[in-house]
């Protein structure tokens, strides 16, 4: 049987096990039966960082702890086209190990409707330092107690780097994750699922957008 190579085009957001048909492109037996069709079916693989569900991406983003309490830091973020996002965390603002957030319109591609993105989650792992001092122990208690410990900023310097803006939610809520119909969400979605919260996990992860 002769082998052959055929160049298949991808568009985006194809999701796992989605089907690409090469009309009579099959095998077939001369002035026995008609060719079939050639199908391809993707298998997406697994990303480093990112999970996809549906049209929408969760990543874990790492923060040190002093951002985490005090908050007035910047993150940096690379996605998957390669472009550098910028996620500012307000100063007073305390994010706890696993919270989750979520910057809309930041997903992956809706397939046929390439400008129209889902949803990007960001869930923070908070760093804790290995031990502190007895010295730094006493100050970091003073200023819990009294007022807030000075920030510094968590900045990654990327001069085009992109501004975002994030939705907070209720603390690990993943129920929306999936769900974002192509970043169709809007507060008054956020809300009431604040209302109503329902746990929501796994999914299936991504390879490239």
């Amino acid at each position: 049987q002769k082998k052959d190579s055929k160049i298949v085009h991808v568009d985006k957001g194809m999701d796992h096990n989605c089907k690409i048909v090469f009309r009579d492109d099959g095998d077939y037996i001369p002035g026995q039966c008609e060719a079939g069709d050639r199908i391809i079916i993707l298998q997406l693989q697994t990303h480093a960082r990112f999970v996809r569900k549906g049209d929408d991406l969760l990543v874990h983003v790492e923060i040190p702890l002093l951002l985490s309490l005090t908050g007035g830091g910047t993150v940096g973020l690379v996605h998957l086209d390669t472009r550098c996002l910028h996620v500012s965390i307000p100063l007073g603002s305390v994010t706890p190990h696993d919270h989750v957030m979520v910057v809309q319109g930041e997903g992956m591609p809706v397939k046929g409707q390439p400008f129209v993105k889902g949803d990007l989650y960001l869930q923070f792992k908070v760093v804790f330092p290995a031990e502190v001092s007895n010295d730094c122990a006493a100050l970091v208690r003073q200023a819990i107690g009294g007022r807030a410990a000075m920030t510094m900023p968590f900045a990654t310097v990327d001069e085009n780097a992109e501004d975002v803006e994030l939705v907070r939610l209720l603390p690990s809520d993943l129920s929306l994750w999936g769900q974002s119909n192509g970043g169709a969400h809007t507060q008054d979605d956020l809300n009431d699922d604040d209302d109503n919260p329902e746990a929501g996990a796994g999914g299936q992860q991504c390879a490239q957008q």
